[in-house]
């Protein structure tokens, strides 16, 4: 075996090494830089999927307004059917007495 034999021997799988270790290193970062994308990927669709939840929240919160707007409203007209039947009794009630009242006395006079 020459000199340039036993180098050429020797060299060879030092560069095999070497070579296999840079495509081993090229291989995991692609790796690293798939997975970063990929959780990054996941993030957007996670802070999708939050927005329109919170908007759905808030669609939900605003038809429930609005629902205890209706109920407020309703029960307003209640109240005020309520005092204008009451206003109406006493009306009657008046008319009652004032006319019980004129025919007393038009039993008085005659």
């Amino acid at each position: 075996m020459t000199d340039s034999t036993r180098t050429r021997t020797r060299t060879r799988p030092r560069r095999r090494r070497r070579v296999l270790l840079a495509a081993a290193s090229a291989a995991l970062l692609v790796a690293a830089i798939l997975t970063v994308v990929d959780v990054r990927s996941d993030q957007a669709a996670a802070a999708e999927r939050t927005a329109a939840a919170e908007a759905t929240a808030a669609e939900t919160r605003d038809q429930a307004a609005a629902a205890l707007r209706a109920v407020d409203l309703a029960e307003s007209d209640v109240l005020t059917a309520e005092r204008r039947e009451h206003a109406r009794a006493a009306e009657v009630a008046a008319r009652t007495a004032a006319a019980a009242q004129a025919q007393a006395a038009a039993d008085a006079a005659a």
